[in-house]
């Protein structure tokens, strides 16, 4: 009878509460490691938690997880680093459908500032290259485009894979060549076609014969007397008006719930493939692990691993500077890029056509890429910026900076007939046991939606396997 009670008591736990971390006591655990608690990292140790037998540990060197989801409070208000807006398909919802409801939808708008000091939609529209250089100028750049299709069908540098998207003409005319160099800080040559295709992609696929064949058949309809209820605007899900910081906090939390050890400020020391095993001493502590999954720069990860690299990637630092503005905004979009051939700003986020004005005062967020070679000061890159946009007629007012922060490792650089060497550098994490995902992971120039879903397919197919 005692025997039998004893049976009975130990399968309770399994019949009434199904994943309760009891399950740990009657099954061997896969222990993983992921490196790294950005958007990659986040959504496999969710999507990893999903099985008992699976012990994930989270490991991340900053004292908070996001990674390049990143936001600064100053004076009560929210400043995220960069541009940051997301469709209600990205994964980052389907794995945490809890942080959904704290992000805000509304109509989202992006536009472009010409080389012209004109306004445009982002990257370029019909109409405003129209408006900007006539239609004599858009019959020149039909040939160019035509011309582009036959000259640059490989679509092999950078400059071909762009100019048989849209023509040499519009592609210099329009300040996206211009717009590309700024970014680097190099002539367009330089740059190896891996960035097009990893990043460009999405903006040309409108681009194609067949879409620009619907785009005018599309124009020629706004002419007749229908109604048409497309006002130019993309529904979007923006972060909160208290920026990333409430997201990844209500994040880890889910993660601890789910039995994912989170490790935050943490310092890995060295890791070390012992027979089928991992050793990871981080703040001078050794543990052991079946797997390692990795999403934090590769030549971070082999300096970890004692390894030498045999090619030194290079990455550029983005600045982002804080400013709230005392005066009038003259543009409509939340987004507004630079593609004129002056100022050190790429991008600007203007909070405040989100979340209303504050005080009176408009608030934003200026993006500046460092390459090496530049040495201009902080203080001269704001007095650049201020110069510039109140030139262009887009800001007016007194501007009051609120600060800055500046993120290393932000953006990979391609550099031109560099892809055979980041390959091999890949491979060398590879061969050393290590898994790789994510844009710092794999050396990959990817926006966070397809970061976010190949992270869930691999958790898929780890679980599938382990």
């Amino acid at each position: 009878m005692e025997v039998g009670e004893t049976i009975v008591q130990l399968f309770i736990p399994l019949l009434t509460f199904g994943r309760m971390p009891v399950l740990a006591v009657y099954m061997k655990q896969t222990r993983i490691a992921l490196l790294g608690g950005g958007i990659a990292g986040v959504v496999l140790a969710r999507e990893l938690a999903r099985r008992n037998d699976l012990h994930v540990t989270l490991i991340e060197k900053e004292e908070r997880l996001g990674g390049l989801h990143r936001s600064h409070r100053i004076n009560g208000l929210s400043y995220d680093i960069g541009a940051f807006v997301f469709d209600a398909q990205h994964q980052l919802f389907r794995t945490f459908p809890e942080v959904a409801e704290s992000f805000h939808k509304q109509p989202h708008r992006s536009q472009s500032v010409t080389p012209n000091g004109t306004l445009d939609g982002y990257p370029l529209t019909l109409r405003g290259y129209v408006r900007d250089h006539g239609m004599a100028g858009a019959l020149l750049a039909a040939a160019s485009l035509c011309a582009g299709r036959v000259r640059h069908y490989r679509r092999d540098t950078l400059g071909g894979y762009i100019r048989w998207h849209i023509g040499d003409r519009v592609y210099r005319q329009s300040g996206l060549q211009r717009y590309l160099e700024r970014f680097y800080g190099v002539p367009d040559v330089a740059i190896d076609v891996a960035f097009a295709r990893q990043r460009l992609q999405e903006m040309f696929d409108g681009y194609t014969s067949k879409q620009l064949a619907k785009k005018f058949a599309k124009r020629l309809l706004t002419y007749l007397p229908i109604n048409h209820q497309n006002n130019g605007h993309w529904v979007g899900w923006t972060p909160p008006r208290e920026g990333f910081g409430v997201v990844y906090a209500a994040i880890e939390t889910l993660l601890n719930a789910d039995g994912v050890d989170v490790r935050t400020s943490a310092t890995i020391q060295q890791i070390r493939r012992v027979g089928n095993h991992f050793t990871i001493t981080a703040d001078g502590r050794t543990e052991q692990f079946d797997r390692v999954i990795s999403t934090i720069p590769i030549p971070t990860l082999l300096e970890y691993l004692g390894l030498q690299p045999t090619f030194k990637l290079r990455y550029l630092t983005l600045l982002s500077l804080f400013y709230r503005l005392s005066g009038d905004v003259d543009y409509n979009g939340a987004f507004l890029y630079n593609f004129t051939p002056n100022g050190p700003w790429k991008r600007i986020t203007t909070f405040s056509k989100y979340f209303g004005q504050q005080g009176g005062d408009h608030y934003f967020t200026v993006e500046c890429t460092v390459p090496d070679n530049d040495q201009r000061s902080v203080a001269e890159k704001q007095h650049d910026f201020e110069e510039h946009i109140q030139q262009l007629g887009l800001m007016r007012g007194t501007f009051h900076r609120e600060g800055e922060t500046i993120t290393p490792n932000a953006y990979p650089i391609f550099e031109q007939g560099g892809g055979e060497a980041i390959r091999k550098l890949r491979q060398m994490v590879l061969d050393a046991g290590i898994e790789i995902a994510g844009r710092q992971g794999q050396f990959r120039y990817i926006p966070s939606k397809v970061v976010a879903e190949e992270s869930h397919q691999l958790a898929a197919q780890t679980r599938a396997v382990a």
